[in-house]
């Protein structure tokens, strides 16, 4: 069918419906709201400027427009209903538009943004069920509004950060002093997180934000946005109950679900002292490096106005549902460039002193070379702020690349003063005779070493500075010769920092028959998913390399590099987030197993054709 609407002057807003009958007099109409729908289209405006960027055009009544933009209706999270055209031609029906932002944003003609929500069975390009339209610049500044642009390239380019696909549109906004340039962005809560992660979509996601609250009223009463104040809290131990969280970390996904034990104990480690017991604790319940690249990147771009560069929100956390390790998701980057180049890399807060560990601080060093060397450099930016700028007239990017340059500079010259340039060393001289097994090399690198493989094996590195390393590892007997290579955060070889130590080992060789023992065996847990076994290194001065040992009856073999020292335990759990749930994250988990702990089941420890066995069974249990 076809009908003809009349025609009207340039300017006017015309809503329309469709009603049809049947024959026997059931009318129903499209869209279903009929005349209160939001189906509605622009009498040629001439606000289109279609060669400039892609344009997106929101569309309300008057009347719903007026409202939306109340003073005392800015904070209302309530769809209005709308029309969304993109690009002249293609129409969005009966849409839902809301602002978006915090009070200080939706109230400001300068940096009023929009929250778009697709109909379920018209996703924007049949993908995206919300689409964000941020116009917030640094503030009430009207200069450089979407110089997030940007960053937000940086961060894509360089890799490993989290990052949803923006892009630079013209927005046609419901007042015209709004209409300009934007940024148009999907929501990471949505298809994002759904196919960048396994079974993304079962993760949860919160908002880490301030409480904004307004010190004024009009007249009647009403609150207004302006003026305001905020509270905010760090990351940190706020107890157990859920309530205390609830505000300053928002659930972004799964509500009605309400779980925030995920949250409440990621965050309870934050709070734990500076030290062993803090790094342990925080690398079972996060994804450690993520969040140090990412913070690298906030870092380099000076952003101001983020968790530990200035106010504690701007930040989404992510519960990945594949070990139940929080992630981080930089967020509203727009106060960009506006930190002093030359401030150190660390912010404050308690992600800060997690960042002064010594292995993670040196980690956050190599993290943002690697970030310089890839993108986060004036040659690779000065084609990128010139295009971006391009689609936003009146806007001038290049202060950006004259920062790169100063911020680059600085941050070297930091990690130069911290011992990160530090020489490849092997501390002892070449040659080491001892009668013990358990031999300690030391020595210095620089930060681009992240790992250090002796014979070819990974073997685990203790940072004890910048600079500084040390590992400890059994030997056999006889003459040893320890080939040492770098290696860079890819895990790639850096054939520049090599060494070659030859140990003499005179002692006996140790037997772990009756050494190592099963210590405990939980198949039965109070909390589901919480099995593990543990076993127990009974020596006080022997260490065992327990690389390519099996344990059968759980169908597990230790990888290369695995060590079990004097008086050590070693646990292996059947899941490591309800292991952790059940006894605490002082509890190291060394790693998973993939079987099942049933009772009857014989579990034995065993390396074939080693010290004598005709078998290599070290040590076996049957438990009930």
């Amino acid at each position: 069918y076809a009908g003809t609407i009349p025609g009207y002057p340039a300017g006017t807003i015309v809503q329309f419906y469709v009603r049809a009958t049947d024959g026997l007099g059931v009318a129903t109409t499209y869209p279903a709201a009929g005349p209160a729908s939001g189906a509605l289209y622009m009498v040629a405006d001439g606000q289109a400027n279609l060669a400039l960027a892609h344009n997106v055009r929101i569309i309300l009544t008057p009347a719903n427009r007026a409202l939306l933009h109340a003073i005392t209706n800015v904070m209302s999270n309530e769809n209005l209903p709308c029309t969304v055209i993109y690009d002249e031609q293609r129409a969005y029906y009966d849409m839902g538009v809301r602002l978006k932002g915090s009070e200080r944003g939706r109230y400001s003609d300068t940096r009023e943004s929009f929250h778009i929500q697709f109909q379920p069975d018209d996703l924007f390009r049949g993908v995206h069920p919300v689409m964000l339209i941020d116009r917030s610049g640094a503030g009430d500044e009207t200069a450089n509004k979407q110089e997030e642009i940007a960053v937000r390239h940086m961060l894509l380019h360089a890799g490993n950060i989290p990052g949803t696909q923006p892009d630079l549109c013209r927005v046609i906004a419901p007042f015209s002093t709004h209409t300009g340039p934007a940024i148009l962005s999907p929501r990471h809560e949505d298809e994002f997180i759904q196919t960048a992660y396994a079974n993304g979509g079962n993760g949860i996601e919160w908002e880490f934000e301030l409480t904004y609250y307004p010190l004024t009223t009009n007249q009647f009463g009403y609150k207004l946005p302006d003026p305001d104040n905020v509270m905010g809290v760090d990351l940190s131990d706020l107890g157990e109950d859920k309530e205390i969280y609830r505000y300053n970390f928002i659930l972004k996904n799964h509500r009605p679900a309400d779980d925030y034990s995920g949250l409440i104990t990621f965050a309870r480690t934050f709070s734990l002292p500076s030290g062993s017991a803090l790094d342990l604790g925080t690398r079972q319940v996060m994804d450690v490096d993520e969040w140090l690249r990412a913070f690298a990147l906030l870092s380099l771009c000076g952003i101001g106005d983020s968790y530990t560069f200035g106010n504690n929100h701007n930040l989404l956390l992510y519960l990945r549902p594949a070990d139940q390790k929080m992630l981080a998701f930089p967020w509203d980057m727009d106060f960009a460039f506006t930190q002093s180049p030359t401030r150190a890399l660390i912010g404050d807060q308690n992600w800060g002193k997690i960042e002064n560990l010594p292995a993670n601080k040196r980690r956050l060093y190599a993290h943002a070379l690697d970030i310089i060397g890839r993108s986060f450099n004036a040659d690779y930016m000065a084609y990128w702020v010139a295009h971006y700028a391009s689609f936003a007239p009146g806007q001038d990017y290049s202060g950006a690349l004259t920062y790169i340059l100063q911020r680059t500079a600085g941050v070297l010259s930091e990690i130069s003063n911290a011992g990160g340039n530090a020489a490849f060393s092997i501390s002892g001289g070449s040659l080491i005779a001892t009668t013990s097994n358990l031999v300690t090399l030391s020595g210095t690198a620089p930060v681009q070493v992240q790992s250090i493989l002796i014979n070819g094996v990974p073997y685990p590195v203790t940072w004890t500075s910048v600079s500084g390393w040390s590992i400890g590892l059994p030997v056999a007997d006889g003459t040893n010769v320890l080939d040492l290579t770098g290696c860079d955060l890819y895990g790639n070889l850096l054939t520049n920092y090599t060494g070659t130590v030859t140990v003499n080992y005179t002692g006996a060789m140790p037997d772990p028959a009756g050494t190592i023992v099963f210590n405990e065996i939980m198949y039965n847990p109070s909390m589901p998913r919480a099995q593990y076994v543990e076993l127990y290194n009974a020596s006080s001065s022997v260490a065992f390399d327990l690389s390519g040992w099996q344990l059968q009856g759980l169908s597990y073999t230790f990888p290369p590099g695995s060590l079990i020292g004097p008086n050590s335990y070693l646990v292996l759990a059947a899941n490591a987030a309800a292991f952790i749930a059940a006894y605490g994250v002082t509890n190291p988990v060394f790693d998973t197993f993939n079987g099942t702990l049933e009772p009857g089941q014989t579990l034995s420890l065993v390396q074939p054709g080693i010290y004598g066995s005709s078998n290599g069974a070290v040590t076996a249990v049957q438990y009930d």
